[in-house]
C-alpha cells in the first residue's frame, strides 16, 4: 500500500473522504525523489537498427502498463492514430509492487519483432526480472516512469476501486461529491411504495440497477474473503454491506423487487413535486436467482462480522430462489424492460445462474430438493455447451440454448463469468457425484476455448470477444434481445461488414477482437467478464495458462494498451479525464471501455470526453473487482 493510502486508512476506517488524485501525486512525487530506480536496458542501439526511421519513429511509441508508461506526442491526423496502434515499437510486460532498491542495470536484452496480422510489434520482455524493487525501462533515448515488481500487485488499485465505489453512492452525503440523493424515485407494487435509493449508482448520469449492485457486492465480499484480514479486509466488508442493505430492501417479500430507475439529474428528494422519479420493479427468474446467490455468499461473509445481516441474507436467499424457481417453471424466461441489465440474458444462463444460487444456498442448509433442481439444472447448462458442432477447431462456448443455434454473445453488459462460476460452484460442492466427471471437462473445453481464442489476440493481449458465425444475419429474435432498439434491416449490412472485418476460420465464422455491436461501444466489461471466466477455471483446474490470460486483461486495463492508458482514474502514470457528468472526477473510477470505429474491428478510444466509451460505469468496477479476488495473494 503506497503511503498516502495508508496515511488516509489511518486517519479513520468508518468516515470517508473521497481520494484526490492531486494529493496521491503530491504525495508519490516526494516518495520517488527520495529512491534510485534500477534500470532495464534493451540495448541494440537506436530505433533505426530495428527498420524504424526518424519520421516512423514520430507515429510510434512504447506503450506501458499501469505505474510506467511513455508516449510521444500523437499526431492529430485520423489515419496517423490508426497507424500508431496498429505498429508500436515496443510493448512491455508488466510486474507489480516495491521495496528499497539498490539502483544498476540489471537487464540488457534485444527486442522480440513479432510479425501480426495487426503489423510488425517489438516485445520488450523482462519476465527474468523476479527481484522486488523499483524499476525503469530504457529502450535508445526513451525511458519510462520508474515502476515497481513484486507480490501485491492489486492493492493500491482496490483501495482506488472502492473509493469509486463510495463516491457512486446513491442515497448517502458523499462529502466534496454529492448530499443524499434520490429519496424521490418512488417504486409502487400492490398498494405498497418504496423510496428506491441506496447501493450504487449505475454510472455518470447516477441511474440505478439492483442488480448491479448485488453483482458489485458479490465482487466485494470474494475480495474481502482473498485479503482475509486487516484493513482492507474490514473497509471491504463496510462497502459490500452498504450495498447489501440496498439489495435487502428493494424486496417486496412475494418474488417482485424494485429493479431499476432511469434518470440523469440530482433531484430534491421531496416527494410528490414535478422532478420524482418512478423506479421499475418486476419478478423474473433471472434477477432472484442472481440476488439468492449473492444473499448466500452474504449470510456467509457476515456470519462473524454481523450474525445479524447475516441471518436476514440466508433467509432472503432461500425465498428468492423459490420465487426464481416458481417463476422459471411456470413462466420460463420473462423479459424485463429493454432498459434492464437483464433483458438480452439466454436460457443457458438462466441455467447458468439457477446452478450458482442453488450451489450456493444447498452450501448453506443442505436441502437435498435445492440439490436435485441444481444438478437437473447443470445437465441442461452442459447441454447448451458446443463440442466441436462448428469444425472451426474452437470448441467449448455456449449456446443461448439446447438447440445450439445461436452462440452466447455480449455488446455492453456482459455476463459470460456466470458459466465459469456455475461449473466451478457446482464442482466445489458436487463434486463426489458420479456426473462431476462430465463437468470437468466442460470446465477444461471452456477453458480450452479461452486458450484458443488468445492465439487470434494481438501481442497486447487482450482477449478477443469470441466466435460469431454469419447464420447471425438471418436471426432477429436475437438481434432484438442483443441490441434493443435498433432496426434489424438496417443494420444487416453493417452486421456483415463486422463479422467480414474479423479473422474467418473457417466457413461462415469469423473470430473478432470486438464485438458486433452498434451502440453502447466500449468492452471493459465484456473483456473483464471473460477475465473472470479465465481466472475461475484456472484456480479450480490449476491451470496457470488460464490464470495468465485473466492477468493479461488486468495488464490491459492498466495500461498495455494501444494507448498507453491506464482505464483507472488515479492508477498509474498516465490515466485521462472521464466522463462523469453530474459527481466530477473520482480516483478510481474506471470506463466503459475501448470501442472501434465504425464497422472495424481495431481498438479506438477517441479523445471526445462523452458517453458511451468514457462514461464512467460501476458495472466495470464490479468485473474487475472480481477478478482481483482470483488473483489476489
Amino acid at each position: 500500500m503506497d503511503a498516502f493510502l495508508r496515511e488516509e486508512l489511518e486517519r479513520s476506517l468508518y468516515v470517508h473522504f473521497p481520494l484526490r488524485v492531486e494529493e496521491e501525486r503530491t504525495m508519490e512525487t516526494r516518495l520517488l525523489k527520495k529512491k534510485v530506480e534500477r534500470e532495464i536496458v534493451l540495448w541494440g542501439g537506436s530505433p533505426e537498427k530495428y527498420g524504424v526511421t526518424a519520421r516512423e519513429r514520430r507515429r510510434f511509441r512504447m506503450a506501458f502498463c499501469g505505474f510506467g508508461q511513455i508516449a510521444e506526442n500523437r499526431p492529430g491526423r485520423r489515419q496517423r492514430i490508426r497507424t500508431e496502434f496498429m505498429q508500436p515499437l515496443g510493448i512491455i510486460q508488466y510486474l507489480w509492487n516495491w521495496e528499497e532498491p539498490t539502483g544498476r542495470i540489471c537487464l540488457k536484452k534485444e527486442i522480440r519483432k513479432e510479425e501480426t496480422r495487426f503489423g510488425t510489434f517489438g516485445i520488450l520482455d523482462f519476465s527474468e526480472i523476479r527481484q522486488p524493487g523499483e524499476y525503469r525501462l530504457k529502450f535508445g533515448n526513451q525511458q519510462t516512469e520508474v515502476f515497481p515488481v513484486g507480490e501485491r500487485i492489486l492493492e493500491g488499485a482496490l483501495w482506488r476501486m472502492i473509493n469509486f465505489l463510495f463516491c457512486e453512492r446513491c442515497g448517502f452525503p458523499v462529502p466534496g461529491k454529492h448530499g443524499t440523493c434520490h429519496q424521490d424515485v418512488i417504486t409502487e407494487h400492490n398498494g405498497l411504495r418504496m423510496v428506491y435509493a441506496g447501493g450504487w449508482h449505475d454510472a455518470a448520469d447516477t441511474s440505478q440497477q439492483t442488480v448491479q449492485t448485488a453483482e458489485i457486492v458479490h465482487a466485494l465480499l470474494e475480495c474481502a474473503r482473498a485479503v482475509k484480514e486487516g484493513p482492507l479486509y474490514y473497509r471491504l466488508m463496510e462497502e459490500a454491506g452498504w450495498g447489501m442493505d440496498f439489495v435487502l430492501r428493494t424486496r417486496f417479500g412475494d418474488g417482485y423487487r424494485a429493479a431499476s430507475a432511469g434518470h440523469r439529474r440530482w433531484t430534491d428528494n421531496l416527494i410528490g413535486n414535478f422532478d420524482d422519479v418512478p423506479g421499475r420493479c418486476h419478478c423474473n427468474a433471472f434477477d432472484n436467482y442472481i440476488m439468492a446467490g449473492v444473499e448466500a455468499a452474504g449470510a456467509v461473509a457476515f456470519e462473524k462480522l454481523d450474525p445479524q445481516l447475516s441471518w436476514k441474507c440466508g433467509r432472503a436467499a432461500q425465498e428468492d430462489f423459490f420465487f426464481a424457481q416458481k417463476v422459471f417453471e411456470k413462466e420460463g424466461i420473462l423479459r424485463p424492460c429493454w432498459g434492464e441489465h437483464t433483458y438480452h440474458e439466454s436460457l443457458s444462463q438462466h441455467y447458468a445462474a439457477a446452478v450458482w444460487a442453488g450451489t450456493k444456498l444447498y452450501a448453506l442448509n443442505g436441502e437435498g430438493k435445492i440439490r436435485e433442481r441444481v444438478l437437473e439444472d447443470l445437465d441442461k447448462l452442459l447441454d447448451c455447451q458446443d463440442h466441436g458442432e462448428t469444425g472451426t477447431g474452437l470448441s467449448g462456448f455456449f449456446y443461448r440454448d439446447e438447440k445450439k443455434e445461436s452462440i452466447v454473445h455480449f455488446s455492453h453488459q456482459a455476463r459470460e463469468h456466470l458459466f465459469a462460476q456455475a461449473l466451478t460452484e457446482a464442482m466445489g460442492t458436487f463434486g463426489e457425484y458420479p456426473g462431476a466427471k462430465r463437468w470437468k471437462r466442460a470446465m477444461e473445453g471452456y477453458g480450452a476455448y479461452f486458450k484458443k481464442l488468445m492465439a487470434y489476440a494481438s501481442p497486447y493481449g487482450m482477449l478477443p470477444s469470441g466466435l460469431y458465425c454469419r447464420s447471425e444475419l438471418e436471426d432477429r429474435e436475437t438481434f432484438d434481445l442483443v441490441h434493443p432498439m435498433l432496426d434489424f434491416e438496417k443494420e444487416r449490412e453493417n452486421y456483415r461488414q463486422q463479422l467480414e472485418n474479423g479473422t474467418c476460420i473457417g466457413e461462415g465464422y469469423f473470430v473478432r477482437q470486438f464485438p458486433v455491436w452498434f451502440s453502447y461501444r466500449g468492452n471493459n466489461a465484456i473483456l473483464l467478464s471473460m477475465a473472470r471466466s479465465a481466472s475461475l477455471l484456472g484456480k479450480a483446474l490449476q491451470d496457470p495458462v488460464l490464470t495468465e490470460i485473466a492477468r493479461e486483461q488486468m495488464y490491459w486495463i492498466a495500461g498495455k494498451n494501444p494507448f498507453g492508458n491506464s482505464f483507472i482514474y488515479g492508477e498509474g502514470h498516465n490515466f485521462g479525464t472521464q466522463y462523469t457528468a453530474l459527481a466530477g472526477e473520482m480516483v478510481g473510477e474506471i470506463p466503459v471501455g475501448t470501442q472501434t470505429r465504425k464497422n472495424e474491428d481495431i481498438p479506438c478510444f477517441p479523445m471526445g470526453n462523452v458517453a458511451c466509451h468514457r462514461e464512467v460505469w460501476t458495472t466495470v468496477a464490479g468485473r474487475w473487482l472480481g477478478v482481483a479476488a482470483d488473483l489476489y495473494q
